[in-house]
Formats: C-alpha cells, sequence, structure tokens
C-alpha cells in the first residue's frame, strides 16, 4: 500500500532534482554525493538493527571486535544493493515507456 505513494514522492523528488540541475543549482556529481551523505547514517541503523538481534541470537562470538565486522559486512552489502536499484533506477529512466522504475501500460499497450 505504501508503495504506490513512495513512487509518488520519488517521481516529485526526481523531477525537483532535475530541475535544480538543468538551472545551475548542483550537478549530478554533487546530487550523488549528497544522497550518500543522507544514506549512510540511515543505512547504518538498518543494519544495526537487523544484524544486532541475530548475532547474539545466534551467539555467533562475544568479540566486540567480531560483531563490528559483521555489522560492517551487513553494511557494505546494504549499501551495494541499494546503489545498485539506484543506478537501475536511473538507467531505466532513461527508457521511453518507464517512468521512475515502472513500466507505463499506455507505450506499450496498443488499443485498437
Amino acid at each position: 500500500c505504501m508503495a504506490p505513494m513512495s513512487l509518488h514522492f520519488q517521481k516529485a523528488e526526481n523531477e525537483i532534482v532535475a530541475s535544480e540541475i538543468r538551472n545551475g543549482l548542483y550537478s549530478h556529481f554533487a546530487e550523488w554525493c549528497a544522497r550518500i551523505v543522507v544514506h549512510i547514517p540511515i543505512f547504518l541503523a538498518i543494519s544495526l538493527i537487523s544484524v544486532a538481534p541475530c548475532y547474539w541470537m545466534l551467539d555467533l562470538n562475544s568479540s566486540l571486535e567480531r560483531f563490528g565486522l559483521f555489522w560492517l559486512l551487513q553494511f557494505s552489502f546494504l549499501f551495494l544493493v541499494e546503489s545498485f536499484v539506484m543506478l537501475m533506477m536511473w538507467l531505466l529512466s532513461n527508457v521511453p515507456g518507464i517512468t521512475n522504475g515502472v513500466v507505463d501500460s499506455h507505450h506499450f499497450c496498443h488499443h485498437h
């Protein structure tokens, strides 16, 4: 139920960012860097929330150093996947008939 709402906000945000880049307020690289800076703390928190209970419930290792490495591994995986998704969204946004990664059925379906 949340997906259509998030797609709506994502589309609105993308339109604003595109407009600001066209107006010369900042470059694509600056926008990418800003997204990374914003997403790092979020992904650190998400990975910690998901890793901490499982790590100690499974009694993997009581060492704080080992936990830190395990957390870093999970964070890296989460960040890699999110980066891949952002790349795919950017690539798909340049394909006709696809808006924000969603296939526009009116583009592909021909009504006679």
